[in-house]
């Protein structure tokens, strides 16, 4: 569930932020709101019906595509990569940073933590940018 599009208006919205300096009180675009409510893609679940989203990612830097899971009970982001040698890890981390912050906020935004399935369900402080981790996968070969 998920594509690069809907992230990269999270990465936008990230961006839009920053500029204007804002910590709290983000501005999340409706666009947002109305991938995590399942209205995009017209297929889409709402996401109080769901415990991991994945999605492809572009790593702009380097136009590499790798997949991410996204999980919401966790409140943790896990990069599906086949060609880890390409990038390092910490341009991985610096590429999905966006995502990581922005995610909460729009969470917040719409009451996603206190209400439903997930109500007081969040084994860290959901609040806070949620950790970045590469998970071992078979490795992509050239020969």
């Amino acid at each position: 569930m998920g594509s690069n599009v809907e992230l990269n208006h999270i990465r936008t919205c990230f961006a839009d932020n920053k500029r204007k300096k804002q910590q709290l009180g983000w501005k999340i675009r409706k666009s947002l709101l109305n991938v995590v409510n399942g209205k995009v893609p017209p297929c889409g679940m709402d996401w109080q019906n769901v415990y991991k989203v994945y999605a492809p990612f572009m790593l702009t830097k380097y136009k590499h595509w790798v997949a991410v899971m996204i999980d919401l009970v966790l409140c943790e982001i896990k990069v599906y990569d086949s060609k880890v040698s390409l990038i390092p890890d910490d341009i991985v981390k610096e590429e999905l940073a966006p995502l990581s912050i922005t995610l909460p906020n729009l969470l917040n935004t719409i009451d996603f933590y206190e209400e439903g399935v997930y109500a007081n369900n969040c084994s860290r402080d959901w609040w806070c940018p949620w950790p970045i981790e590469r998970v071992d996968v078979q490795q992509q070969s050239n020969e």
